[in-house]
């Protein structure tokens, strides 16, 4: 009794303090599984993989995979491919922080959760703006979670000038106006995410939440 009570007493302290849990299964499974968002209906979305025995095991294609979201929102995700090869696949949903993921196929089982990010929303420099390298400082690209969260990971990205860049995500980069290229139409993307090693899965299993924003931006 003493154990069991420990364990819900566990429970509910991982539930207050909005942790992650790797969760329990079977560990016959493999399992890569994302929930990501660029702040759309259609470009929020849930990817489950789900493999046989390991990275190289058959597609499994008839199991049951739900994803319910910190607000209690359901989601049952539909097999989604062709000739058995494929996922579990569901998009035009709600963002929510955090995700608990529960599958079962006859006696194979897993269940985990992850607190991911916010939504993403770069606030600087302003969108369809214009940044001058003749002014000779650096471009400081900033943002913010609308969670209040901070990830383990955070990645800015520019696409003209082929520049990426991982960062600790403390809401700001500074990047080296030498690097940029001049361009009308550059795109800086900012990603942040986390990500689970699953206990309940078969070796190398993970589970990943990330959020994304892009903006414009003209380059003299």
């Amino acid at each position: 009794m003493n154990r069991i009570l420990g364990g819900l007493a566990a429970a509910v302290l991982l539930a207050a303090c909005g942790g992650s849990d790797p969760g329990s299964g079977t560990q016959t499974l493999y399992v890569t599984a994302t929930a990501e968002s660029d702040g759309s209906s259609d470009g929020t979305r849930l990817l489950v993989v789900v493999r046989q025995g390991g990275s190289n095991g058959a597609f499994v294609d008839n199991a049951t995979v739900t994803v319910i979201g910190d607000r209690g929102t359901n989601h049952t995700l539909p097999f989604v491919g062709i000739f058995g090869l494929g996922g579990y696949y569901k998009n035009a949903i709600s963002w929510e922080g955090g995700w608990r993921l529960r599958i079962v196929r006859g006696s194979d089982n897993l269940e985990a959760y992850i607190a991911g990010p916010g939504l993403t929303t770069i606030t600087a420099p302003t969108a369809n703006g214009t940044f001058a390298k003749a002014a000779a400082q650096n471009l400081v690209v900033q943002w913010r979670d609308d969670m209040g969260r901070s990830m383990p990971n955070a990645e800015v990205r520019f696409r003209r000038a082929d520049i990426q860049r991982i960062t600790t995500d403390n809401g700001a980069y500074s990047m080296d106006y030498n690097l940029l290229v001049p361009a009308n139409d550059e795109e800086i993307a900012v990603r942040r995410w986390t990500e689970l090693t699953l206990k309940g899965g078969a070796t190398g299993s993970t589970f990943r939440a990330q959020t994304t924003a892009e903006i414009p931006l003209v380059v003299q």
